[in-house]
């Protein structure tokens, strides 16, 4: 950092501030480290950082009159280089095609993130540029098969002869490096960090013997119309199966039954359809629609003089409902007793039996 020429009074130390970084404010970031130095240094270092993360370094100076306002800057760190594979041989197979194998590099195992390898390749008869290829390409014309298992000593790609098209009786060389992607990574030209070339390895296609490499056989279930047949047959007929085996269990446990009560007969009537009671319309007249911010208006009209409003509602319903239901039950003598007015008594099919307290009952409407 740079001296402040601009502060008020001798500069006497400076604080530095290590903070991780935050998506908010630095001030809800978490303080890892804070250290004052004199003020004849103007830089500090801070090691044993985590690799590829994101840190806020925050630097103040220090006067008579207390620290200064804090200034800040953003860094990530980087992942250091792996270190190279050992690549241990090259083999022309009978189908054309090359197989390389190497060893892990220590890095495999990282808790931060499995590297990947390129295979690259120079021909040693003539000057060429090294050419690379990631063992995980997508590309259709330069397809690599990489099985990599960390289980296993070494890792081993496949290459398509007609990639080395250069190449019709010369001799290879082959490299292998390994590469580590940063993420979070906004300079997208460095975000892959490569190791250095391993050890060189050479293939002559001249004079290899063909190789026959023998791997575990990846078994796909192609099924033709026979079996597709068989398949559905065999399923169809264990649902019949099912079906039968229920309806022969439900009629045994019928004649038994059966058999226990001494008489079986199967019901031939029709039952009665039940009809429902179909709900009566109150009033034909259509009523106006009143708005909530006219509603308490409305109530204290309906309010005014003893309630005429209201009264005159209810009058209108009297008037208007027209009904043959059953009032019976009300009007007993055990309940016109406790009917609430002495004009409204309680329909039959509405009645509700409330819960026994005692010896005393009631019901509700």
């Amino acid at each position: 950092w740079e001296s402040n020429a601009d502060a008020v009074g001798k500069i006497l130390a400076y604080k530095l501030e290590l903070h991780t970084c935050s998506k908010n404010d630095t001030q809800s970031s978490k303080r890892l480290k804070t250290v004052q130095v004199d003020s004849k240094e103007l830089q500090f270092v801070f090691g044993n950082l985590d690799p590829n993360t994101c840190y806020v370094i925050r630097v103040a100076s220090a006067t008579k009159a207390g620290f200064g306002h804090f200034s800040e800057i953003e860094v990530r760190t980087k992942f250091e280089a792996p270190s190279p594979p050992v690549a241990v041989g090259a083999f022309l197979l009978e189908t054309n095609d090359i197989l390389i194998n190497w060893t892990c590099s220590n890095e495999s195992s990282s808790i931060l993130k499995n590297p990947q390898y390129l295979v690259c390749w120079h021909f040693h008869s003539f000057i060429s540029e090294q050419k690379c290829l990631l063992t995980q390409t997508s590309n259709k014309k330069e397809l690599a098969y990489c099985y990599c298992d960390q289980q296993q000593q070494f890792q081993w790609t496949v290459i398509p002869l007609s990639v080395f098209k250069e190449a019709k009786s010369g001799r290879i060389i082959f490299t292998i490096r390994s590469s580590i992607s940063q993420t979070n990574c906004t300079d997208y030209v460095n975000c892959e960090i490569q190791s250095e070339n391993s050890n060189e390895i050479s293939l002559n296609l001249s004079s290899s013997t063909r190789r026959y490499f023998h791997t575990t056989p990846k078994y796909h279930l192609k099924l033709d119309n026979i079996a597709i047949v068989g398949i559905v047959s065999i399923t169809l007929l264990v649902f019949f199966c099912v079906i039968i085996g229920a309806c022969f269990a439900n009629r045994v446990h019928c004649f038994l039954m059966c058999r226990d009560t001494g008489s079986c007969y199967r019901k031939t009537d029709i039952s009665t359809k039940y009809k429902r009671i179909t709900p009566f319309h109150l009033s034909k007249n259509t009523y106006k629609a009143i708005s909530s911010k006219e509603f308490r208006a409305h109530v204290n009209a309906c309010h005014a003089d003893d309630d005429a409003g209201f009264q005159a509602e209810f009058e209108s319903l009297e008037q208007n409902v027209q009904t043959n239901w059953s009032t019976s039950v009300a009007r007993s003598s055990e309940n016109i007793a406790k009917n609430r007015y002495s004009n409204i008594l309680a329909y039959d099919h509405s009645r509700v039996i409330l819960k026994e307290t005692g010896s005393k009952s009631d019901y509700i409407n």
